[in-house]
């Protein structure tokens, strides 16, 4: 193997393959960083590494599991109580049934398309 010398940020690298895990997890973290919103951004913007990154994205988007159960909690509540209400037109209440329905099985939860369709059909007026 070839012995290179690579500086950047205060890091020497002499290890081709050390270079390259460099290169890799930079360009990983600048894929990430530019696709955050300011919010987002200033919740990993002391992470040293994509990994890191990552995990703490997933958490902040995710949850733990409890938090997770309580989410779907809400969610599978708001989805028992969806009632199509007057004056509302068909599109915008199927609109609201499928951000509840995909918020759910964002959460892993299966929800079948039949229960949709029968939840449906039960709530119009």
């Amino acid at each position: 193997m070839a012995r290179t010398e690579f500086s950047s940020s205060s890091t020497i690298f002499t290890d081709e393959q050390k270079m390259n895990k460099y290169e890799y997890n930079s360009k990983a973290s600048n894929t990430l960083l530019s696709a955050l919103s300011p919010n987002e951004y200033t919740r990993v913007m002391n992470c040293k590494s994509a990994k890191e990154i990552w995990d703490k994205l997933q958490n902040f988007h995710d949850g733990d599991s409890r938090v997770k159960e309580s989410k779907l909690l809400v969610h599978t509540n708001e989805f028992d109580a969806l009632k199509m209400s007057e004056g509302e037109n068909i599109e915008s209440y199927i609109s609201r049934v499928l951000k509840v329905v995909n918020a759910i099985r964002g959460l892993d939860k299966e929800l079948t398309n039949s229960a949709v369709v029968k939840k449906v059909l039960r709530t119009l007026p």
